[in-house]
């Protein structure tokens, strides 16, 4: 029998210490290693991503779970582990701000709140995934020498809202909620948000507020890239 996942219980807090240790550790190697490391590196990560990715898929499939409507890669987490592996391979200094603003966000709010209900296979792949997405705007900010002005939170803020405005019609057609802009999930229920459409602009000042969050932590570690 699986065991229940419990948020902030023993499992999810190990899985959390982990990453934190990653992360971590990952800045070490990267304040010792040399740029001629790099192309191996970024190969490293897209492996590894994609296997992990692959993984997921391929799992919805053979279950006979996978649908149009709930797996399409157009959620902002799928999105911006896109957006990142562009940005890595193409130094895409544009596709590296959305990519930090976008994968830090998500991948944070996925570490810490996970939609999970048991301890099972998917357990350690899913954190790695979501790991990922803040691992390779780090890896960049560090190797490639890009800067978060502050006008980039605007710039990766419209930018959602854009994404928001096409998936919007896009949920439309197909029945679904990408992005969760056509309907309240449960967690904004609990936040004591409205119904459609008024929780939207709860959402928006919620998503400015952490990007200024993580535009704040990325100007700390570009500090630390200072002194290497």
């Amino acid at each position: 029998m699986k065991p229940p996942f419990l948020l902030f219980g023993q499992a999810h807090l190990t899985a959390i210490t982990a990453c934190l240790l990653s992360l971590v550790l990952l800045v070490f190697y990267l304040k010792k290693t040399s740029s001629g490391n790099r192309k191996r590196d970024i190969w490293i990560f897209t492996v590894v991503f994609l296997l992990i990715e692959t993984a997921l898929v391929g799992s919805k499939i053979a279950a006979g779970e996978w649908t149009v409507r709930y797996n399409l890669p157009l959620h902002l987490c799928d999105i911006s582990a896109f957006t990142i592996l562009y940005a890595l391979h193409t130094r895409s200094e544009t596709a590296f701000r959305l990519g930090w603003f976008w994968g830090t966000v998500g991948g944070l709010m996925a570490l810490l709140l996970p939609n999970l209900q048991f301890v099972d296979w998917y357990f350690a792949p899913f954190f790695i995934w979501h790991l990922f997405l803040i691992a390779g705007p780090v890896y960049q900010l560090f190797t490639d020498g890009f800067t978060l002005p502050y006008r980039s939170i605007y710039t990766a803020f419209f930018a959602t809202i854009g994404l928001s405005v096409v998936l919007f019609f896009i949920n439309r057609m197909l029945g679904s909620n990408y992005m969760f802009v056509n309907e309240r999930i449960s967690s904004f229920e609990a936040l004591g948000l409205p119904e459609f459409p008024g929780y939207l602009p709860y959402v928006a000042v919620m998503g400015l507020v952490m990007f200024h969050g993580v535009w704040v932590l990325g100007n700390r570690m570009f500090t630390v890239r200072q002194k290497v």
